[in-house]
């Protein structure tokens, strides 16, 4: 698991799979891997990254504000890490931000994903008109994961399965929906108003 990996990776690594190293020693917390993904997500201009993929110029999609949502992935799909953070939140070792761009006939949408305990990344690209938009909506799903659980500093780690809560925002098309990773926060309801209003509008005209 850590051949190949950079020292952070490897402490990372670690963190996950609840190797602290016995009482006296000091491993990753998860507000330090918290602190840590934010720094890799400020490295990154994802909204330049964004307009750049996707070849058009902001002024050319003001219908409303861009939106950006961001968070853990979960899904099922992904072969990731995951962690308890508090007893209903969790982190996983797999990130995503997405921007989305509101043109006169068309959704414009950028996502980036990044894994924390390796250097891969993915990058995506894709565009709805609005007549072709089914809904955008906010759920919360629940994903099952197997997680470490470490008893005392001296105690063997366990793995157990757990059910892990994830908020995800959706772009519902026919026959597709695409998932974008979320922290709701007011904002975010906000804008999800703002786009389902858009999207009325769009389907009116």
């Amino acid at each position: 698991l850590l051949r190949g990996k950079n020292s952070e990776q490897q402490e990372i690594i670690k963190f996950f799979y609840g190797a602290k190293g016995g009482c006296l020693a000091s491993g990753m917390t998860v507000e330090e891997y918290r602190q840590k993904v934010r720094a890799k997500r400020d490295s990154l201009d994802t909204k330049s990254m964004a307009l750049r993929k996707l070849g058009i110029d902001e002024e050319e999609v003001q219908e409303i504000a861009p939106v950006t949502f961001e968070g853990y992935v979960f899904n099922d799909k992904v072969d990731n890490l995951v962690a308890r953070a508090t007893t209903n939140t969790w982190v996983s070792s797999e990130y995503m931000i997405t921007w989305l761009f509101f043109g006169e006939r068309e959704v414009f949408i950028y996502q980036y994903s990044f894994s924390m305990t390796s250097d891969s990344k993915k990058e995506n690209t894709m565009q709805y008109f609005y007549q072709d938009v089914t809904n955008f909506t906010a759920s919360s799903e629940t994903y099952q994961k197997i997680i470490a659980d470490s008893s005392g500093c001296m105690g063997s780690t366990q793995y157990m399965q757990a059910s892990a809560n994830a908020d995800e925002f959706k772009i519902v098309v026919p026959g597709d929906t695409l998932r974008c990773s979320m922290t709701p926060t007011d904002s975010t309801d906000a804008a999800i108003r703002g786009m389902r209003n858009k999207l009325r509008e769009m389907k009116n005209r």
